[in-house]
C-alpha cells in the first residue's frame, strides 16, 4: 500500500466530523493508492452529467497495426474504449474542477516555456 504524497492535491477535507451519540468527534481522513490499483495512459475524456451526479469517463484510441501506407489507407476508422468511469456529485465535480486548474496552473507556471 503506497501513501500519497502530502503535496498531492486532493478534492476531500482530511478530516470530517462524525455524530454519533450528538457530540462532534473528527476523525482523520488518509489518502492512500494500493498496489492493485491500475494505472492507464487515457488521451480522450467524456463528461455526462444528470441533475444529480456527473459521469468522467477516460478513454484510450486503439491504434491499428498496419504498418504500410496501403494498409493504413483501409483503416476507415479507429475506436477509443473507455478505460475507466467515475461517477462523482456535482459538488464533487466543482472541486475537482478546482483542483484540475489549480494544477493546470502550477504546471504552466514550472513548464510553459514563454513564447517569442
Amino acid at each position: 500500500m503506497e501513501r500519497v504524497p502530502a503535496e498531492a492535491a486532493t478534492v476531500q477535507p482530511d478530516t470530517t466530523p462524525a455524530n454519533e451519540t450528538g457530540d462532534e468527534v473528527t476523525i482523520s481522513i488518509e489518502s492512500y493508492l494500493p498496489e492493485n490499483v491500475p494505472t492507464y495512459y487515457s488521451d480522450g475524456l467524456t463528461v455526462l452529467h444528470t441533475a444529480n451526479e456527473f459521469i468522467i469517463s477516460f478513454l484510450q484510441t486503439e491504434y491499428p497495426l498496419a504498418g504500410s501506407k496501403e494498409e493504413l489507407e483501409k483503416v476507415k476508422s479507429m475506436k477509443r474504449k473507455c478505460i475507466s468511469r467515475v461517477i462523482v456529485s456535482p459538488a464533487q465535480f466543482v472541486a475537482i474542477a478546482k483542483v484540475f486548474q489549480e494544477n493546470l496552473q502550477k504546471y504552466l507556471e514550472a513548464f510553459k516555456k514563454p513564447e517569442g
